[in-house]
């Protein structure tokens, strides 16, 4: 540990002087000026004889001259205690006025000292005298007057003079911390004091000591005595007039001090002695410091200017400048190093103006004193440069130069230029201070030219912050996402403009503002305001979005925007959090687009009721809480009764328009807990969650009743329309959502068959009927065909009339027929399962099959070189599949089939119950080359009026008109005028159920393309039987 020094070990500092300090030194200085030349006087009239040693205690025991001592110790202390308090208090407090106070009295004080000091001289002597009188038998005489104030008045003056240097002392001690414009006590007194007054009073008490001794004293003494004292007084009059002479300089130097640094000082020595040293160190050290500010003015010029190529210049030409006027040399140089180009570039010199890219260039392989300088990184004097190999002849014949110094500049270690100064005079001799002062100025250019890199690079850095800021704003402006900052404290410091237009807030504005009143952020669910997102990001410090949904609530309060959030933290150089940015898009679209999708994928287009899919995730949803929290809920199928009177009455609009009156009023009768759905068709399913079966019972009569009372008004028509409903329970035992609804469809089906426009309540007994009527059993061997490949395919032939080309080609023409067959290896025609398989809504299964099995069959032909047209018959589940087109034309062009080697065929009604539908499928598989047939056409009332909508390529007549149009005028009449609307149309006729020769004949007659029947062909396998599967 370094050591403490206390203040009686310090030898060049003093320690600060307090206020009770100065005043008991003072008065202890005081004490002894007036106690010491007492002392003094009697002790030398003691050695001269004049008193005895009794007389002198006697004397000092008189009451007039102890009071007179001690009156005098007493007045002195007050007086002067009194008279150097100012100085006391500015100790204890100092300031201006009490400075100025102090002062005042340490210039006063000689006169009063000395004033009052010789005043009590002059009455010193005589109370000694009168004393001595009436103490002793002492009788002054006028010469022991005399002799007695002479030694008074010397004594005194010989002690007093150390004590009142002293005071001084103490002055100066306590007037340290204050700059005096002139010398209270000047050298020159103290010398003169010193060397001519104290040796003059010395000789005066010898020689008095002398006279008293011996009784002698002529007149020769009394000229050796002047002698001796006009050499003592010219003696200190030559030493005092050296000593001034030696302080001229310094004194210069005070009287100057202002204007020293604006100009270069010339102090010249005086003298020999330290004053004539110290004066030229004075030089030197003035010198440096004159040199020193000019520098750091240059320094100042290249922060105040704000044009860094012009600063530069007027920079370097001041630094050359100032080390030609430092150096006294002729001229001087400043280069600096290009790190790119690896060379140094002579930037300025004297007397040229400032160039950027240099007045000359010397590459660091070359020799040159810069070069050298550079390398060795330290300073270079040269008194001759002739023959020197450190010094390029090319620059020394060029500038002829006699003598150089170089110096580098430094910073940070590293040397980053040159500063050198040239002679053209020879002889000259560069000194230790020459070398110091080029050191100074490469020190101070080296900051200055760092300085300069520093601001350089400053613009530089600012110039692209100030483009980044710019394209970071502009880009933020130009987002699609809202933005907003905040500082770490939650306050608003930005907003872009999308920001701005979603929050209702100006930039300006929402400044400073706490996040919460500029981004009013609500929790869609609890309709609550969102919690801090700002201390929430601050102390996780993770980047995460807020969870919604949410809502941004504009200023006004009048808009509401649905927004996404994210928020992450603003982190400095250093990873500390400087705020928080929220980024935020308005979803506001997207989320009402989402809505609708949403609503549409879980709600039947039609009569806004949940769809099938919906409805079935509901029914799981249930079953769940079934299971788990033993809650009883039931299910309700329903099927609309007469339905098809209305369609086939009025047409598809007016079902439609049934549905929809039949959905509202359901829904207006039943809990608003319960969930109501289209399942398809005029099939509905009811949910009644939370509901024992008696109360189920009491809801479902509801329904009934308002369906029997409801009345169906179309037109001029009006019509009765009922429902049957199956009930099915759910409890905890309840099997899977195909179990149950199975269950309710099943028990529908029961309500239906015991007379319709009922309820059924599903019963475990009744799975016995279900198996009677083969339903179930159906569904099960449905799904294991469909597994183990267990349909068959079977063609029936299409004929085209005697003299008809059919379609233009000999391409022979099937239908598709399908069949099962059991695993006794039965072979169970298609009005056995369909049923079923359209009940449970396997069809699209099925016809999936087909079409990947023709596609098989034709492939496999299409290798053999055969070629054959096969119709394939389409169910409207089918048709109602969004997926289906997209799987037929994947399944054909990945088959390679030609696609005019198939067509599709659709019933008239299945294509008028989804008319949108059908012929989105139908033009999308006719684009792709496929050819379309609407099947069993005229069994509806509607049939001509849709028919301009379908694009199809065949009619195919209704059987039920041909099978007895050769005995039925009305039947014959129905196909005449389908034959003619549909060849009209460009569409060619296909009879079905033609069974005898007599129908065959009649439809030559009437002029129908093709015929297909019994009589024509029968059905057989597509792919003949060969024993295996």
């Amino acid at each position: 540990m370094p050591r403490r020094f206390g203040c009686a070990e310090r030898v060049s500092v003093a320690c600060p002087l307090s206020s009770a300090d100065f005043i008991r030194r003072f008065r202890l200085l005081i004490l002894l000026a007036w106690l010491i030349p007492p002392l003094f006087g009697m002790s030398f009239l003691l050695l001269i004889g004049m008193f005895s040693p009794p007389q002198i205690l006697q004397l000092l025991v008189t009451p007039l001259e102890l009071g007179f001592v001690l009156g005098w110790l007493l007045l002195s202390q007050w007086y002067f205690s009194r008279f150097v308090r100012p100085v006391a208090d500015w100790l204890a407090r100092p300031g201006e006025p009490a400075a100025a106070a102090a002062l005042a009295r340490v210039r006063a004080f000689p006169r009063h000292f000395w004033g009052v000091f010789l005043f009590y001289l002059l009455l010193a002597p005589a109370s000694v005298i009168i004393s001595a009188e009436m103490a002793t038998q002492f009788v002054a005489t006028a010469g022991d007057w005399l002799r007695i104030h002479l030694v008074a008045l010397i004594v005194s003056i010989i002690v007093g003079l150390p004590v009142f240097f002293a005071i001084f002392d103490l002055f100066g001690r306590a007037l340290s911390g204050l700059r005096q414009p002139r010398p209270v006590f000047s050298i020159r007194t103290k010398v003169f004091m010193v060397g001519a007054l104290m040796p003059l009073l010395v000789d005066t008490l010898l020689v008095q000591y002398y006279w008293t001794r011996t009784g002698y004293f002529s007149m020769e003494t009394l000229f050796v005595w002047g002698l001796l004292q006009l050499l003592a007084v010219l003696g200190a009059l030559m030493f005092a007039r050296s000593l001034g002479q030696s302080l001229q300089p310094l004194e210069a130097v005070v009287e100057n001090a202002p204007a020293l640094l604006d100009q270069r000082p010339s102090i010249q020595p005086s003298s020999t002695d330290e004053l004539g040293v110290l004066a030229g160190r004075y030089q030197d050290l003035l010198e440096r410091l004159h040199f020193h500010g000019k520098a750091l003015q240059v320094g100042s010029l290249i922060l105040a200017d704000r044009d860094v190529e012009s600063a530069s210049g007027k920079a370097f030409e001041q630094v050359v400048a100032l080390c030609q006027e430092a150096l006294r040399a002729d001229i001087a140089f400043l280069l600096l190093f290009d790190e790119a180009a690896q060379e140094l570039v002579g930037v300025a010199q004297t007397g040229v103006p400032y160039r950027s890219q240099g007045h000359h260039r010397i590459p660091l392989d070359a020799t040159s004193l810069a070069v050298f300088v550079f390398r060795q990184g330290r300073r270079v004097a040269i008194d001759d440069v002739h023959g020197d190999p450190r010094v390029s002849p090319d620059m020394v014949a060029k500038f002829d130069i006699c003598a150089a110094i170089a110096t580098p500049l430094r910073v940070e270690d590293k040397v980053i230029g040159i500063l050198m100064g040239a002679d053209q005079r020879p002889g000259r001799h560069y000194s230790a201070e020459d070398c110091a002062l080029i050191d100074v100025l490469a020190r101070e250019a080296a900051s200055v030219v760092h300085t300069l890199q520093l601001q350089a690079r400053r613009r530089e850095a600012e110039a692209q912050f100030h483009k980044a800021d710019e394209f970071a704003r502009a880009t933020l402006q130009s987002i699609a996402d809202g933005v907003v900052t905040t500082d770490t404290e939650g306050r608003v410091d930005y907003l872009n403009g999308v920001a701005e237009k979603l929050t209702g807030w100006i930039r300006e504005e929402a400044m400073g503002q706490p996040l919460a009143t500029v981004l009013r952020l609500i929790d869609e669910d609890s309709d609550r305001p969102v919690a801090d997102p700002v201390a929430r990001c601050l102390a996780s410090g993770d980047s995460f979005p807020l969870p919604g949904p949410l809502n941004l609530l504009s200023r006004e309060g009048d808009r509401e925007f649905a927004v996404e959030v994210r928020v992450s933290a603003i982190r400095g150089a250093d990873q500390q959090a400087l705020g928080v940015v929220l980024v935020f898009h308005d979803t506001t679209e997207l989320t009402s687009l989402s809505h609708r999708l949403s609503y549409q994928a879980s709600h039947d287009s039609l009569t806004g009721l949940l769809n099938r899919h919906e409805f079935e995730a509901r029914l799981e949803l249930a079953l769940e809480s079934a299971r788990h929290e033993n809650i009883e809920h039931v299910l309700c199928y329903m099927d609309l009764d007469r339905f098809k009177v209305v369609n086939d009455t009025c047409g598809h609009v007016a079902g439609d328009e049934l549905l929809k009156q039949l959905a509202t009023r359901m829904r207006a009768s039943i809990r608003e807990a319960d969930t109501l759905a289209r399942l398809g068709g005029d099939e509905f399913g009811l949910l009644l969650e939370g509901c024992h079966l008696a109360q189920a019972r009491g809801v479902v009569n509801t329904l009934l009743q308002m369906v029997s009372e409801f009345r169906f008004v179309w037109a001029d028509k009006a019509f009765d329309v009922g429902v049957s409903i199956g009930l099915a329970p759910i409890s905890a035992q309840s099997g899977s959502i195909t179990d149950v609804l199975s269950a309710a469809d099943s028990a529908c089906y029961m309500a239906k068959d015991q007379g319709r426009n009922r309820l059924h309540v599903f019963e475990p007994d009744d799975l016995a009927l279900l198996h009677q009527k083969g339903e179930m059993q159906w569904l099960q061997i449905i799904r294991q065909a469909l597994e183990n490949d267990d349909f068959v395919l079977y063609q029936q032939a299409i004929r085209p009339m005697k003299g008809i080309p059919p379609a233009g080609d000999d391409t022979p023409h099937s239908e598709i027929l399908l069949r099962l067959r059991t695993g006794e290896g039965a072979v169970v025609a298609p009005s056995s399962f369909l049923p079923a398989a359209e009940r449970y809504h396997l069809m699209p299964q099925i016809d999936r099959w087909v079409v990947r099995q023709v596609l098989a069959f034709l492939r496999a032909l299409q290798a053999q070189g055969g070629v054959m047209n096969l119709s394939i018959n389409l169910s409207g589940q089918s048709l109602c599949d969004e997926d289906f087109p997209a799987f037929v034309t994947t399944a054909v062009l990945a088959s390679g089939v030609p696609p005019a080697w198939l067509c599709f065929e659709v019933t008239e009604t299945t294509a008028i119950t989804n008319l949108s539908r059908a012929v989105g499928l139908i033009s999308e598989l006719k684009r792709m080359g496929c050819h379309f047939a609407l099947d069993d056409f005229g069994s509806g009332l509607s049939s001509f009026n849709y028919l301009k909508n379908l694009p199809v390529d065949y009619l195919k007549i209704d059987g039920s008109f041909v099978k007895d149009m050769d005995r039925n005028p009305v039947d014959r009449a129905m196909v005449v005028a389908i034959n003619e609307i549909g060849h009209l149309m460009g569409i060619q006729t296909v009879a079905e159920f033609v069974t005898r020769l007599s129908v065959l004949e009649a439809l030559d007659e009437i002029g129908v393309d093709y015929a297909q029947g019994y009589f024509i062909a029968n059905p057989e396998p597509l792919v003949p039987e060969t024993g295996d599967k």
